[in-house]
């Protein structure tokens, strides 16, 4: 009962608002993801670096830093649970929805980069910082903040 009041009320929203942001920000920002792939690739495995330097990642560092932020238990086990309620067809979608949340993602990192702030030797940036500055709500901001440490300290646990 629990479940199909949460399908019937969340479900045709989040899928139109997570698609239709993906393909709105696709279109918007000129099929990045396909676009800047070389680039990408390239940045992932210069060699550009000096070998220990301080406090500095090399780009590799930084690309499997933001993977491994990015892929975590949920989605393997959402995958798992998507194949045995929805069947082998679910995994096209969920490519579909990879390749259209590429471009949220850029969007996220390029507002993380422009909202961040320098305390002493390190950077504070996110989405509290962007919602704050960005789009001026700090009430924002903070329920963000509040709901993000909420879910990491349940979601992994459950899961």
């Amino acid at each position: 009962m629990i479940a199909t009041f949460a399908d019937a009320l969340f479900m045709p929203w989040v899928v139109a608002v997570l698609l239709g942001t993906g393909a709105f920000l696709t279109i918007r920002l000129g099929f990045i993801q396909f676009r800047r792939l070389g680039d990408v690739w390239r940045s992932a495995v210069s060699r550009h670096q000096r070998p220990g330097a301080p406090g500095i990642l090399t780009p590799f560092q930084a690309f499997a830093t933001a993977l491994g932020a990015s892929v975590g238990t949920g989605n393997i086990a959402g995958v798992a649970t998507a194949i045995i309620t929805g069947g082998p067809g679910v995994l096209f979608w969920i490519w579909v929805y990879g390749v259209v949340a590429a471009a949220i993602k850029f969007a996220e990192a390029v507002l993380g980069v422009t909202f961040r702030e320098r305390a002493g030797e390190t950077f504070r940036t996110g989405p509290m910082y962007y919602l704050r500055d960005g789009l001026g709500s700090p009430a924002l901001a903070w329920v963000y903040a509040l709901v993000a440490g909420v879910a990491a300290l349940t979601t992994t646990p459950f899961t």
